[in-house]
């Protein structure tokens, strides 16, 4: 039955603002089972606690949900989480309201209608699965396997990792994550030779430079920069850590920073090679590092004798503050002593994120910025940039392939076609590109799992063609999205309060770690854990699909997995706050902080305290990881050199013609400056020079992902620092908005060559003139009654551009025009 939220907590006894939100004017319906209702009747009003995850975006946040005879009414921080240590965001708080919102899908659908029209009727799960199987089978007798397809979101859960092996056991090469930091690796490709991801530690750093990272919002793990800017601020007298921010906008994260630094968009590599130069001029950075670890610093000469120009004598020579100054709009002078600064500092580093990423310059810029990491010996053995372990989780059984699975995965998968075009070897955002030519092949069955493109992604509309035509498609969503709408089955989830999985390696976080979530309550509705169906799926099959996945179900395959770290012995259960050197020295004496004697004990404290984390992992050697040709960091890419011959190569054209590879992927560059970090003016599209402004999006930690519209809080809370309640907004700086006569509160079209969108104007000093932002995360199709027909995507109109070394979708590339409406805003 659907009630009010006063309601269902006056029926537990509930009655504390702080619980019921209801001072936010949240007072919205929730959707509560008849025989929950039955229970709190009767019911003694016990109230009990249990920890798990919150499964609402990737930043894998412990937290601690109350329970009130076993009914979930409210959740908090888990203190004892080694990554938030306590603190949630309102994403996290709202899960209660995921759990219970009324447009949760309560068991299996099938659609009736027109793909895209919303008719569905319900079936039960026996006959669901018979035709997901059905299908399957039908793609293993024709020997196509490599038919299916599956889009999936997070993957750093263990869940995700039973997706793949699935993929791998069945004969398919093509599951693809919908991940848009994963390109981002490329720069670091570049350098040293791997795609690893990057990890900091921040805990004796002097200053912090922020290329673009709106951390405090739309991080990784955006509770745990809060948390360090806090103690940043707080070190005692002397110990402070100077931030300083780089971006076109004064975000969160900025305001919060000692010094902003306004600079226009796409120009972050050309401030980053500025701050270099000033920084060897000077003498300020690691010369025993350049010397003995890096590659391309100075000039040199290739085995052939030819001179070719280093990393040195091209900012020495190009980047000088005053012309950097002309490009960026930093002034010179602020160049200049942010540089000194940044050298004089004992230890310091650099950070790079949002338009530094989403560029179409963005490897080039995260490139240049990687250099200055370099500058300060960052990639030596000083600690301050790693490469976190994954925790020693139990190997599971080699995958079983047979002929058709083996057949299936010597296919090229969907994105091996596009190296004329791109880089990068995953850039999802060019899968519509290859899906709608069927190159390779036409693509029979795809599964959706947390992925959804026709919302987040800037070529939304090509993922909708690409859908239309998919035969069969299987969605394991547990609301009607954008993308779902296009399923042929929808196999519903659970939300993350009724299923077990373990989080593991949120980005950015330099010790290794985990965290349990476990159901803290009964599915309400007749859904089931993805992890279960695939299993079922699997078991269905036989064979040597079954054989792979032995396990009965998601939490026997999750314990075979962490039974590794009970056997090792490494690292320790969460705990309450210790200092990590006698945790160091109970460890280094084969002394454990709890007590447990079997593995189910173990596993029994892991749920109750939430998790489990090394707080002393062995330093990353960087000349194990580093493998380029040098051995070395690379300022001159010789791995980039490398890759444009094996592309050569690979398409059997003349070795003359590199430049043309470079032209294929939009490098404007030739020569050696390829092959070294350089400024490249990004593209912007408007080359009649008709559209004056420039437009880009921003994040907001209440809707990182655009995925808790369907929840009435987050939107509630959504505008709440400009005031914009269940509506967007678009940000314009009061000159800027002057000149096009503009006022506060006025309705606006913001038009692009793709579209337009009306928004509400509010003008806000710190947006740079020329730029105009709007919120990311409201605007939806479908999703819910919350979710559907409020505000607008800004990614609508965006036009589609890349960066094609990285398969980034550029967010920095749209040009548009501004017109005041006919009205103020509405009431």
């Amino acid at each position: 039955m659907e009630i009010s939220r006063r309601e269902f907590l006056k029926y537990l006894g509930i009655t504390t603002a702080g619980v019921s939100l209801t001072g936010l004017g949240c007072d919205s319906m929730w959707s509560v089972p008849d025989e929950v209702f039955e229970k709190i009747g009767g019911a003694p009003r016990i109230e009990t606690w249990e920890t798990s995850v919150c499964g609402l975006c990737s930043g894998g946040c412990g937290i601690k949900v109350r329970l009130i005879d076993d009914i979930p009414v409210r959740i908090l921080g888990n203190p004892l989480h080694a990554v938030n240590r306590g603190g949630v965001c309102p994403m996290a708080e709202a899960g209660i309201e995921a759990l219970y919102n009324p447009d949760r899908i309560r068991q299996p659908l099938q659609r009736i209608g027109e793909r895209g029209e919303d008719k569905w009727q319900e079936i039960s799960w026996d006959e669901a699965m018979q035709t997901v199987v059905s299908r399957l089978q039908g793609l293993r007798e024709k020997n196509a396997a490599h038919k299916l397809a599956f889009f999936t979101g997070q993957d750093n859960n263990l869940s995700s990792r039973l997706n793949e092996r699935f993929m791998q056991a069945f004969g398919s090469p093509n599951l693809f994550v919908f991940d848009q930091s994963k390109p981002s690796t490329v720069a670091t490709y570049l350098t040293q030779g791997h795609k690893s991801a990057l990890a900091y530690n921040f805990k004796d750093i002097e200053m912090l430079i922020n290329f673009g990272a709106d951390f405090l919002d739309e991080g990784p793990s955006p509770i745990r920069f809060n948390q360090l800017y806090s103690e940043f601020r707080n070190r005692g007298e002397g110990r402070n850590v100077k931030v300083v921010h780089v971006d076109s906008r004064l975000s969160r994260t900025a305001s919060n920073s000692n010094q902003w630094l306004p600079a226009k968009p796409g120009t972050m590599a050309a401030l980053a090679l500025g701050i270099a130069n000033v920084v060897i001029k000077d003498g300020n950075y690691d010369k025993r590092y350049i010397k003995t670890h890096s590659f391309g610093f100075d000039d040199w000469r290739d085995p052939s004798g030819n001179s070719r120009i280093g990393f040195k004598a091209l900012v020495e020579d190009n980047y000088y503050p005053e012309k950097v100054a002309k490009i960026t709009g930093v002034p010179a002078r602020r160049i200049v002593e942010v540089a000194r600064e940044f050298g004089a500092a004992k230890s310091a580093l650099v950070l790079a994120g949002g338009q530094a990423i989403n560029s179409s310059n963005g490897v080039y810029t995260l490139w240049a910025i990687e250099c200055l990491n370099a500058l300060k010996g960052n990639y030596a053995d000083n600690g301050v940039i790693s490469v976190p372990k994954a925790p020693p989780f139990r190997e599971p059984p080699k995958i079983n392939v047979d002929r058709v699975a083996a057949n299936g995965l010597k296919r090229p998968d969907l994105l091996q076609s596009i190296s004329d075009i791109c880089f990068a070897d995953d850039a999802v955002a060019f899968l519509p590109k290859t899906m709608l030519e069927n190159q390779p092949y036409q693509i029979q069955v795809l599964f959706l799992a947390n992925a959804n493109p026709v919302f987040n992604a800037v070529n939304q509309s090509d993922f909708a063609a690409v859908l239309e035509e998919i035969p069969f498609i299987v969605s394991f969503s547990s609301s009607l999205d954008e993308t779902s709408v296009y399923a042929d089955l929808v196999l519903p989830d659970h939300v993350y309060l009724e299923k077990h999985d373990v989080a593991y390696s949120v980005p950015m976080v330099d010790f290794s770690h985990f965290g349990m979530q476990q159901p803290v309550v009964a599915p309400l509705y007749n859904t089931r854990h993805t992890g279960d169906v695939i299993l079922q799926i699997a078991q269905s099959l036989g064979g040597t699909v079954a054989s792979s996945l032995p396990w009965a179900d998601t939490k026997t395959y999750l314990d075979d997995h962490l039974r590794g770290v009970y056997e090792t012995g490494a690292g320790t259960i969460f705990s309450e706050r210790m200092d990590e050197d006698w945790l160091k020295f109970l460890k280094e004496r084969g002394w454990q902080v709890f007590e447990y004697s079997t593995f189910d004990e173990f596993r029994q404290v892991l749920l109750d305290k939430g998790g489990w984390w090394n707080p002393f992992p062995d330093p990353t050697d960087f000349r194990r990881l580093v493998k380029t040709p040098s051995k070395k960091y690379e300022f001159y890419s010789q791995v980039f050199e490398e890759e444009i011959k094996r592309h050569l190569q690979t398409t059997k054209v003349s070795k003359d013609e590199e430049n043309a590879v470079l032209q294929k992927w939009k490098v404007e560059a030739r020569g050696d400056l390829a092959f070294l970090p350089h400024y490249e003016a990004q593209k912007l599209r408007d080359n009649e020079g008709r559209f004056p402004l420039q437009l880009l999006p921003f994040k907001l930690i209440t809707n990182i992902t655009g995925e808790g519209s369907n929840l009435p809080m987050l939107q509630e809370l959504f505008g709440l620092l400009t005031r914009n309640y269940w509506q967007s907004w678009v940000e314009i700086n009061p000159e800027t908005a002057h000149d096009h006569k503009i006022s506060e509160g006025d309705m606006v079209r913001i038009i692009s060559p793709k579209g337009s969108l009306e928004v509400v104007a509010r003008l806000i000093p710190g947006i740079m003139p020329g730029v105009v932002y709007v919120p990311f995360g409201l605007g939806h199709k479908a999703n819910g009654r919350y979710a559907k027909g409020i505000g607008v995507n800004p990614y609508e109109i965006f036009l589609e551009e890349f960066d094609h070394l990285s398969g980034m979708s550029s967010l920095t590339s749209t040009k548009v025009i501004v017109e005041k409406g006919n009205r103020k805003e509405m009431a």
